[in-house]
């Protein structure tokens, strides 16, 4: 397909109309009307209140489906929208240089060598039972 490119002289008739339809979704419709219910409980109104006149004037939805959706739109308006950080997070660097310290590589491993080793002999007394002290 040709897109010409004088995108200005296209009337977009179809795309406008979208405004007047009404949205395919029952969340899509308590969104546009948010700030509407919004103002109508800050009055005094209860959300039961709301309830009965959206179903009254046609909108087909249960009181707990309403109830879920307001919640789910409340924490949307709540959400801070994405903004990324100008700089990322800066750490405190030492500008010291300290000297690495030299040392024996295997120093670590002939220490834990060097420590005596569990006996089983010795902790079962090698079987024999008159050498533990009993009381």
């Amino acid at each position: 397909m040709f897109y010409p490119n004088k995108t200005h002289q296209l009337a977009f008739e179809r795309f406008r109309s979208l405004k007047s339809a009404t949205p395919r979704s029952k969340i899509a419709v308590l969104r546009g009307l948010y700030p509407e219910i919004l103002a109508t409980l800050r009055l005094g109104h209860s959300l039961k209140d709301i309830h009965g006149k959206l179903v009254e004037d046609g909108l087909e939805m249960s009181y707990t489906v309403l109830l879920t959706y307001m919640n789910r739109i409340r924490r949307e308006k709540a959400r801070p929208p994405f903004v990324p950080s100008k700089r990322p997070p800066s750490f405190p660097v030492s500008t010291e240089r300290t000297a690495p310290e030299v040392g024996d590589p295997l120093a670590n491993a002939m220490k834990a060598l060097s420590k005596p080793r569990y006996d089983i002999r010795q902790a079962m007394c090698d079987g024999d039972p008159t050498k533990k002290r009993l009381i």
